[in-house]
């Protein structure tokens, strides 16, 4: 019979001596809230046993897709890095366990790689030595959301955010245009803060409400000062 490899009894019994590792992270940016296991933790739960078992990890990029740039809902330029990896899990006697596992990550900046390889050893770790949690369900530390100009709830999105746009220039050119509003008794960019853009045809009623003095077919409001007269009223000198 053939000797049996030692990486399969060295594997049993890492997965024996490894504690459950809890979602004790937070994420609270945006409108993201949940709570994950970070790379550290699980670097952090794992070293010390699979040294105790002398089991070491090696990696091997598989495939690769190049950086590509994306735009996030809110505008912002993100780079993507999309990688497969092998993961290969060494006994003392050389024989191993392989493992392939997908690393995806965005980033501003020169990080996606890096993030990307990050992602795909954690949830390789997680998933060959069943890792256990109370909650199974995958968190990521950074959520993206990604505009899809041929998705068309992003369709709708940019059509909104184009006519509020549109309203909001279209507010600030006529207020400007009647040249009734004191620029040092009125924040404009206060003002029009309140407006509601989603509705383009409120914004002149809010107006009317809050300014009648800029609209004179309204009947002056009790705040407007009063015109002056086309003749002076001044006695005039009597002719010599």
């Amino acid at each position: 019979m053939s000797e049996t490899k030692m990486i399969y009894k060295k594997m049993a019994a890492v997965m024996s001596d490894i504690k459950a590792i809890g979602k004790d992270q937070k994420v609270q940016a945006g409108p993201a809230r949940f709570n994950f296991r970070g790379i550290d933790d699980v670097y952090n739960a794992l070293h010390a046993v699979m040294a105790a078992h002398q089991v070491f990890n090696t990696v091997e990029l598989l495939d690769y897709k190049p950086l590509k740039e994306v735009e996030t809902a809110n505008g912002r330029k993100q780079y993507q890095a999309y990688n497969l990896y092998r993961y290969h899990f060494w006994a003392e006697d050389g024989s191993r366990v392989s493992s392939d596992a997908i690393g995806e990550a965005l980033d501003s900046g020169d990080k996606a790689s890096s993030k990307a390889a990050s992602m795909g050893h954690k949830y390789a770790l997680l998933q060959v030595f069943m890792i256990p949690t109370a909650d199974m369900q995958d968190g990521d530390k950074e959520t993206h959301d990604v505009f899809d100009p041929g998705n068309r709830q992003s369709q709708d999105r940019r059509r909104i955010d184009a006519q509020k746009e549109r309203s909001r220039q279209r507010v600030i050119l006529w207020i400007r245009d009647k040249g009734k509003l004191d620029p040092t008794k009125v924040d404009l960019d206060a003002l029009i803060s309140k407006l509601d853009f989603s509705k383009p045809m409120l914004w002149k009623g809010i107006l009317m409400a809050q300014h009648p003095e800029l609209f004179p077919s309204a009947g002056p409001s009790p705040e407007a000062e009063p015109t002056e007269p086309l003749h002076s009223t001044a006695p005039q000198s009597a002719p010599s």
